[in-house]
């Protein structure tokens, strides 16, 4: 469920994780994940367990805690964005009407950091009946409830007593809650996303590949001799000859080019290497590779061609097509490669002298070919 496919939330809870000291952070550890734990210390709470992603900047925020309502606040930071508060909540169905008067308290602290608010959690409230002072009470801090389907669903009743409240619903872009077997409750899910802002990925791109780093063929071909390829000629039908000659070969295989994993920061393809170009350039590296070099060079200037033309009419159609200035500058930056480090020279090693001299042989040259009056206003605004 966590792993979603490949695509790993950036952040998920537990209410009523019921967990105590004799339970370690390392127990509840998950790889690429920061984890955030509120044991019980009243009665009425049940615990709280809240996991971030490590590529989330963020800060926790006790003192919205101190309300004697469960619940952990979380102040998240993205690029270009000013700052998201994010609570987790678990609302005790034991808890009677002052605990409205305690949440009334810790919202009136929240409204007044005049920041996104997200809150999430199990308030076993049922929103499919009228709850006419629950709503008065949420509306006057400009929350909107996104769930509308029921989250608890048992044989004899249905109930939306999970809820979300955001105050900038305009920013969420999706809302699930799928059926797991895992509980009585559904889990609530959302995408947040907003124009403008850089939010960080969850995962890293990976490649598989074979490495023929320590490759021998000598040893290879060696090995391969002594493993019994010759035994597919005592089977009579073609699928468990293939079978074991696969085996038999690919185990010699493994063993001198082994595949490897890599992590890699940035795609490896370039936007405009289209899929012609790429399998042109397939060709060229195989001529490379068989030596032909005569025919290597015809194909390499060729693929040069290509890719020159394909980069011209990618950054001209990107340049065209958009009125964002943003988006028009960051393909400038990309073409001119402005983000590459260059070994520019310090300031300090520059001569000054060259520096005035040269400005000085400009003014110069500009005053004679003008014949200009020093006293003319017009001729020393030119000058400068």
């Amino acid at each position: 469920i966590i792993t979603n496919s490949g695509k790993m939330f950036h952040l998920f809870g537990f209410a009523e994780s019921r967990l105590s000291e004799q339970i370690s952070d390392s127990e509840l550890a998950m790889q690429g994940y920061n984890i955030i734990r509120k044991d019980a210390s009243s009665p009425k709470e049940t615990g709280l367990l809240v996991y971030i992603h490590e590529n989330i900047k963020f800060k926790r925020i006790k003192s919205l805690e101190n309300y004697r309502v469960e619940t952990v606040w979380i102040e998240i930071h993205l690029k270009n964005s000013k700052p998201i508060l994010y609570c987790f909540l678990y609302r005790n169905p034991a808890e009677n009407i002052d605990w409205m008067d305690r949440f009334t308290l810790m919202m009136e602290d929240v409204s007044l950091l005049a920041k996104d608010v997200i809150i999430v959690g199990d308030f076993n409230i049922d929103l499919l009946k009228a709850q006419k002072s629950w709503t008065e009470t949420y509306k006057s801090f400009d929350l909107i409830q996104l769930i509308d389907i029921p989250t608890r669903t048992t044989n004899t009743s249905k109930t939306l007593i999970d809820h979300i409240y955001s105050t900038s619903a305009d920013c969420i872009i999706e809302i699930c809650v799928p059926v797991f077997g895992c509980s009585d409750h559904s889990p609530i899910c959302i995408t947040w996303s907003k124009k403008g802002v850089k939010i960080p990925k969850n995962s890293h791109d990976f490649i598989r590949y074979r490495s023929f780093k320590h490759f021998d063929e000598d040893l290879f071909l060696q090995d391969l001799m002594h493993s019994h390829l010759s035994s597919v000629y005592q089977f009579s039908t073609p699928d468990e000859a293939w079978e074991v000659w696969y085996h038999n070969f690919l185990n010699v295989y493994d063993k001198h080019a082994p595949f490897k994993t890599k992590r890699v920061k940035n795609s490896l393809k370039q936007p405009w290497i289209t899929e012609y170009i790429q399998k042109e350039m397939d060709l060229r590296d195989t001529l490379l590779a068989s030596g032909k070099n005569n025919q290597f060079k015809k194909q390499r200037n060729f693929v040069n061609t290509l890719k020159r033309a394909a980069k011209r009419k990618y950054f001209r159609d990107l340049i065209s097509s958009r009125t964002d200035s943003k988006i028009i500058w960051k393909a400038i930056n990309q073409l001119t490669n402005k983000n590459v480090r260059k070994n520019a020279t310090p300031l300090n090693e520059v001569s000054v002298e060259k520096m005035n001299t040269h400005f000085c042989n400009i003014a110069q040259s500009t005053i004679k070919s003008n014949a200009c009056n020093l006293n003319n206003l017009d001729t020393l605004k030119k000058i400068l």
